[in-house]
């Protein structure tokens, strides 16, 4: 291979930066006729993906399907979420597959290690390499049992989002000890394989961001396509309410119409990228026929199952062949995904309500825009990506300081309790139950061979956070630049319209019949839209309100701080000195006075623990109600 001096850049976190790393020796393929792995010479050469990091540079290049097919060795993919799993196991399904004629094992729920041992024998009875794809976290079913094989980790890119995954339910192990998260096993089980991991990306990010110096051996291969299709520049529309844009400008018209012109071409389907189940339904929110026109992948869950149960189907092996007009893909998704259809138009969502629906520019916007594999599609290798402004742009420097903080914290706990483990006493099992209480201590530490230990990858993780999701909102020299480098906007910025029923015509239409300045007529359409909801209902809450807030965010936020402090006194006034409450009493009158100003009752002890706590402030308060006694109430004048 072609050597080139060419290094990862180490990225700063501003004024303290990340300790120095020893720098990777990176070797440059240039790939100057086809487009997948199997057309690279040195790839049909070896027969075998080198080990070490591989920088692909586009998606959709068969990289693992050339470990699946081509490789003579044994073979283990790990893939991040089941879904791509699926999707890539049901294309080799009963050897139908005329490149691999051959069974591959999906290893998922339900599968276990007997199931696997019988699999890899069959394989040596056919005098034939076994092929296996699993999830990060259901790799150990495999190491622990198995150990001759090659170790190929699919979108490694993705180990800064998932460091706080803990590897077992609810954080803690049998001892009752905060446990390794996914990320740390996934690292540690690739160290016992560093003479034949292969990590690989499209899309990879600072190695800086990686907990474990035994990294710094491996080599770095970076492909580069002379003739892989060009993508054209990603259309960028800031928009303050994403949701209502893209349902009335794109899915209505589309539903209604057929078909959507877009950039002179023309489109039947759309691929709907946004990482929100909620926000998803509320995008379909009165499309007739939802199930018959929709399909949505998100995460296994029954939270999800029951959010979208009356709205639309999961996404199946067979929509891959044939898309529904509406197609909906949350993070599960966004990488090892293969989608072919010349008559989808790609968007992707953004929205800075909350950090896992912020969508990362710099890594996540090409692996998205990548899923599409048609090159017959207009918008093959882009699409269109719509935005928000966050209310509040996020203070880095401050940020950081917080991250540092944290840090040295919990390495003073971490000290405190490993001295404390020797003794084993009383006082040990009651502080240490205090800090497993703590989600934030479970996701900070681990507890490994007998003593904790700070989680580093989580908090080179919060780094990454602070100084790239969080950064693609601001501009140390200017302020307020969004997405400044990771976006060219070739295009000029569209304004679409969103119709009569958008946050600026229905709250200023509101304002205007409230000062008498004109006659106001509703239609039935805008008095049942969402908007004219929320400012009805801040108009209530806040009733000194001269203008209306910029954005409909605005005004939730404005809503529920009014709601909380008229809660706090509410709460106040209501409960008696003398009196004793168990968990039931206080959820009663909790629910109670939450419904009186309008905010969603508390359905579980632990919504109504966090709620006193809140109150109180009071950790016994808390602990009380979750234990299940009782409450007594002394007011002091």
């Amino acid at each position: 291979m072609k050597e080139k001096e060419e290094v990862f850049i180490s990225v700063d976190a501003f004024d303290e930066p990340i300790p120095e790393r020893k720098k990777h020796r990176v070797e440059c393929v240039y790939v100057s006729s086809g487009r997948y792995a199997s057309d690279v010479p040195e790839l049909q050469e070896s027969k075998k993906l080198p080990t070490g990091f591989i920088n692909k540079t586009e998606c959709g290049v068969g990289f693992t399907s050339f470990a699946i097919e081509t490789e003579l060795c044994n073979t283990v993919i790990a893939m991040p979420t089941i879904k791509p799993i699926r999707l890539k196991h049901y294309k080799y399904k009963d050897g139908k597959n005329s490149r691999y004629p051959y069974e591959v094992l999906a290893v998922e729920a339900g599968v276990t290690i007997n199931d696997i041992d019988d699999f890899i024998t069959k394989c040596k009875r056919e005098n034939r390499a076994y092929k296996i794809l699993t999830t990060y976290d259901s790799l150990p079913k495999i190491t622990n049992h198995q150990k001759d094989f090659h170790l190929v980790i699919d979108e490694w890119q993705i180990i800064v989002s998932w460091s706080a995954l803990k590897s077992e339910s609810k954080g803690v192990n049998k001892d009752n000890y905060p446990t390794s998260d996914v990320i740390t096993n996934l690292l540690g089980i690739a160290e016992e394989y560093k003479d034949s991991v292969t990590f690989i990306t499209a899309t990879p990010i600072s190695l800086d961001y990686l907990a474990g110096n035994w990294l710094d051996e491996l080599h770095v291969h970076t492909f580069l396509w002379e003739n892989y299709p060009k993508s054209k520049p990603i259309i960028a529309i800031e928009n303050s309410n994403p949701i209502l844009l893209v349902r009335e400008a794109f899915i209505n018209k589309v539903d209604q119409q057929g078909e959507i012109k877009f950039e002179n071409n023309t489109y039947r389907k759309l691929i709907i990228y946004v990482n929100s189940v909620s926000s998803i339904v509320n995008l379909v929110n009165g499309l007739p026929n939802s199930h018959q026109k929709c399909a949505i992948m998100c995460a296994d869950s029954i939270e999800n199952d029951e959010k979208i149960k009356d709205v639309m189907p999961r996404f199946s092996n067979e929509n891959i062949a044939n898309l529904p007009i509406f197609t909906f893909i949350t993070s599960t998704g966004w990488q090892a995904l293969d989608l072919y259809d010349k008559d989808a138009l790609s968007i992707v969502i953004s929205l800075s309500s909350q950090t896992y629906t912020i969508v990362d520019t710099q890594v996540q916007l090409k692996q998205i825009f990548g899923r599409q594999r048609d090159v017959a599609n207009p918008s093959y290798g882009t699409g269109l990506f719509i935005y928000n402004k966050p209310f509040k742009l996020p203070d880095l420097q401050e940020n950081l300081k917080i991250i540092n903080q944290k840090k040295e914290q919990y390495l003073n706990n971490i000290e405190m309790l490993n001295e404390m483990l020797m003794l084993e006493n009383d006082y040990f099992l009651n502080t240490s139950k205090t800090f497993r209480e703590s989600s934030e201590f479970c996701t900070w530490t681990h507890y490994r061979n007998h003593s904790f230990e700070l989680n580093k990858q989580y908090y080179l993780s919060c780094l990454y956070e602070n100084q790239v999701i969080q950064g693609n909102y601001a501009d140390k020299e200017k302020g307020i630049i969004f997405y400044k480098e990771a976006i060219s906007f070739n295009s000029k910025l569209k304004k679409i319209k969103t119709g009569n029923l958008g946050w600026s015509k229905i709250s200023t239409k509101y304002f205007n019949s409230l000062k008498d300045q004109e006659e106001v007529i509703w239609t039935e359409e805008e008095r049942s839209c969402k908007n004219y909801k929320i400012i009805d209902i801040l108009c209530r809450c806040c009733p000194n309100l001269v203008e209306p807030p910029a954005t409909c965010n605005q005004a939730k936020l404005l809503i529920k701080n009014s709601q909380d402090n008229l809660f706090r006194t509410l709460f106040k006034q209501k409960i008696r000195s003398g009196t004793e409450h168990n968990a039931t009493d206080w959820a009663e009158i909790v629910n109670n006075i939450k419904i009186e100003v309008g905010l969603e009752p508390n359905s579980t002890n632990r919504s109504v623990a966090n709620e006193l706590y809140a109150l109180f402030s009071k950790t016994s308060v808390r602990k009380r109600i979750l234990d299940g006694r009782p409450i007594y109430v002394v007011i002091y004048k």
